[in-house]
């Protein structure tokens, strides 16, 4: 199953492998976009934190859960990133890990967060430099939530880093090519990180890499998605596939494609009529 609360709009889709559903939002969180949500599979509810509300420069620093029927918005006190982030669920350690981000007035927020289901609390310690776009998943294989890539000042990043639940420590390994606004999925049926899109120096990629845990392997395709970032990329489990949904093309245009990945090549799905914008 894969949901999408849309950018600027509210839309909640729900994808079953066949068809997209619209599932009803009224009581959710408003139209966001840049910020971040996670699925903690040990309660089986959606987390869904900060964002700029349709669009705009304004980012309630909110934090939402939803159970499948019911959204709640708890109320605790925020970190202090808005957006800019992605969150991912650590399964070991049964917390959402926060990294990096900025505030509501466009200032970096560097930091470790971590988010339990009922309070923020700030890890201190060596952490990787701050940035924004990086790609974020947790590696069940290893129980390790890896950070890859991103953007700051000193320029676009290729470094690569795992958090183990009590540090972040940088894996030596050769990395692909330096990218921002890439995306992770942890492939369970492959015990392996694959890796997606994003932006370097010379343009928008559609490369296609996994991590096994030793090294990064990048994959040739007979057919791939079309160059993107900011896309939506998750494992179904049911189906055994990762998913990927839309993202932002060349010049900037908005995709609504759907892609999945068996572990050897990407197949577009035509999901018909209905589909997300």
């Amino acid at each position: 199953m894969l949901l999408i609360n849309g950018g600027e709009n509210k839309d909640l889709w729900r994808w079953d492998g066949t068809a997209w559903t619209i599932v009803p939002n009224e009581t959710g969180p408003g139209s966001r976009m840049l910020g971040g949500a996670a699925y903690d599979t040990g309660r089986q509810t959606l987390i869904v934190y900060g964002g700029l509300l349709g669009g705009a420069s304004s980012c309630p620093p909110d934090t939402w859960e939803w159970d499948g029927e019911n959204w709640v918005r708890t109320g605790v006190p925020p970190p202090e990133a808005c957006d800019h982030f992605l969150l991912a669920y650590d399964a070991a350690r049964k917390n959402t890990v926060l990294f990096g981000g900025q505030d509501g007035g466009q200032n970096p927020t560097p930091g470790t967060w971590l988010w339990d289901g009922t309070r923020w609390e700030r890890h201190e310690g060596p952490a990787p430099e701050h940035r924004y776009h990086y790609a974020l998943a947790y590696d069940a294989a290893r129980e390790l939530v890896l950070l890859y890539g991103g953007t700051n000042d000193s320029g676009v990043l290729d470094d690569f880093w795992a958090w183990d639940g009590d540090a972040w420590k940088q894996i030596d390994a050769d990395t692909p090519p330096a990218r921002a606004r890439a995306r992770m999925a942890y492939d369970a049926a492959r015990g392996a990180v694959l890796l997606f899109g994003g932006d370097s120096p010379l343009g928008k990629l559609n490369e296609t890499w996994v991590w096994d845990g030793t090294e990064w392997l990048e994959i040739e395709t007979a057919t791939a998605p079309p160059p993107r970032t900011i896309h939506a990329l998750a494992y179904d489990p049911v189906r055994e596939k990762v998913v990927l949904f839309g993202g932002s093309g060349e010049n900037r245009a908005l995709l609504n494609d759907l892609w999945e990945w068996d572990g050897e090549t990407w197949l577009e799905v035509k999901a018909g009529h209905w589909m997300p914008d």
